[in-house]
């Protein structure tokens, strides 16, 4: 309840910040009860999970994720993938191979509210009516001290999409925050390590050549287009 509470007043308050709409292009949408793909003129919200039609002059009408499969605009590729709750959201397709998918998903409502449902104990967002802004913070290990925590400045998470579900592999920041397991290149990464790279292989000999071929051709696990890179490389090998 205290999540839902917190994204109604971002919607209200922040909208100033993060409201600021995008121009049209031209887009191919895939539509969960249609057959046919149509084309369109869109403009993609990316923090509320909206993309939006171009009807008539003057007016629009809009999709929600729960409508649209995926759609293509602007040379990028995007997918509707429940996250919390069951509740589907857009993710920017990075990366698709035969068994891992690298998925970017910007700094939005429904990422907040997955990080502070899914992983309670290490996030929480709190409302400062003040400036308006919805301020989300990260506690780093098993501290339960409030101030232990940090303020996180949240740019963007790369998930990872496997056979058996969707992982958050690492959140994007302006600092370089780190988790106490390291990934499978041993070095501290920028980012907050989310699930190591160990437990998206399904064998310890998987895992053994996916950390080879990382360390042979020097791979970053840095940034989205890094690690979507790394896991292009890694198929390909495998």
């Amino acid at each position: 309840m205290r999540v839902v509470f917190l994204l109604v007043f971002l919607i209200f308050s922040c909208f100033g910040a993060f409201g600021q709409q995008p121009s049209y292009g031209a887009a191919t949408v895939s539509l969960m009860d249609q057959a046919d793909d149509r084309s369109l003129e869109v403009r993609y919200d990316s923090f509320f999970d909206k993309l939006y039609y171009a009807v008539a002059e003057g007016e629009e009408g809009e999709f929600l994720p729960s409508q649209v499969s995926e759609f293509t605009t602007g040379g990028a590729r995007y997918y509707s993938i429940p996250m919390a709750g069951g509740q589907p959201a857009f993710f920017k397709v990075l990366y698709e191979g035969a068994s891992y998918a690298v998925l970017q998903k910007d700094l939005s409502a429904s990422l907040i509210q997955y990080l502070c449902s899914e992983y309670p104990a290490s996030f929480w967002a709190e409302a400062d009516e003040q400036s308006g802004r919805l301020r989300l913070y990260y506690r780093s290990g098993n501290s339960l001290i409030a101030d232990m925590a940090e303020e996180l400045e949240l740019e963007s998470a790369t998930f990872v999409a496997t056979p058996s579900g969707l992982c958050l592999f690492q959140l994007h920041t302006p600092g370089t925050l780190t988790s106490d397991e390291l990934d499978a290149a041993k070095a501290a990464e920028p980012g907050l390590q989310m699930i190591s790279l160990k437990k998206l292989f399904s064998s310890q000999q998987q895992f053994a050549q996916a950390k080879k071929i990382i360390r042979g051709n020097k791979l970053q696990l840095d940034s989205p287009t890094t690690i979507a890179d790394a896991f292009r490389q890694i198929e390909a090998q495998l």
